[in-house]
């Protein structure tokens, strides 16, 4: 318990100072100006970022005149995320959607083996991919019916979805504890650990390539590979 204890503190503490990074940190120019506002929408077409500033007044900035380290976080933003058209996909969304898939899937698998590691001592890779390839698709098929199911009536959808969390939250931790021949509550640790795991090596890999990034002047490199295929620049 003590080890869990640790790792929940680190993990929370991260978060919190990631956070308390992001809100206190400036927008930037390609210049190195600063300017005040928050995002509050992006142009995926014209790759025009829209700020809004305390007092209401709005500003369009072209994502060729900002910051490398204001265009990693305006990568990271839901802002972005929700950016994009919802006719037809073009080749860079989806391969921004690929590289999000992957960026999730990775960290969520290496960390479902490392608390495996730590909880049960027991460090099979095809357990760790068999468990956590199965609790993806058990939770899809849960999730995707208890989404269908609430969508029908909205006045008990959230009732619809507390209950479906449960039952899937249920469901995984016995197939987990299955997979692994230990108690249904172990089986519950290891789904929410794996979690708060995912999110603390996604945040240092992130953290890393970002800081590498700007500490040797790789804008180039990471403008060809990451910023235009994502969609945040464009190619001409």
């Amino acid at each position: 318990m003590t080890r869990i204890a640790l790792f929940l503190v680190g993990c929370l503490t991260l978060s919190g100072l990631l956070s308390e990074g992001q809100a206190a940190g400036e927008w930037t120019s390609s210049e190195g100006e600063e300017f005040d506002g928050r995002l509050i929408g992006f142009d995926f077409e014209s790759k025009r970022a829209l700020f809004e500033t305390a007092e209401g007044k709005r500003s369009e900035v072209s994502t060729r005149d900002l910051s490398q380290s204001s265009r990693w976080r305006l990568l990271l933003s839901p802002t972005f995320s929700r950016s994009f058209p919802e006719d037809d996909w073009t080749q860079e969304q989806r391969y921004y959607l690929l590289l999000a898939t992957l960026g999730i899937s990775l960290p969520l698998l290496a960390s479902f083996y490392l608390c495996a590691l730590i909880l049960f001592k027991n460090g099979n890779p095809l357990r760790a991919i068999s468990g956590w390839i199965g609790s993806v698709l058990l939770g899809g098929f849960f999730g995707t019916f208890y989404l269908i199911l609430s969508a029908k009536n909205p006045s008990t959808a959230t009732g619809v979805l507390v209950f479906g969390g449960s039952v899937s939250l249920g469901v995984l931790s016995l197939y987990v504890s299955v997979i692994y021949s230990t108690s249904f509550i172990n089986g519950l640790k290891l789904l929410v650990l794996h979690l708060f795991g995912a999110f603390l090596i996604l945040a240092v890999s992130l953290l890393v390539l970002q800081r590498v990034s700007l500490a040797f002047d790789l804008s180039p490199l990471i403008d060809a590979r990451v910023m235009i295929p994502t969609g945040i620049l464009s190619d001409n």
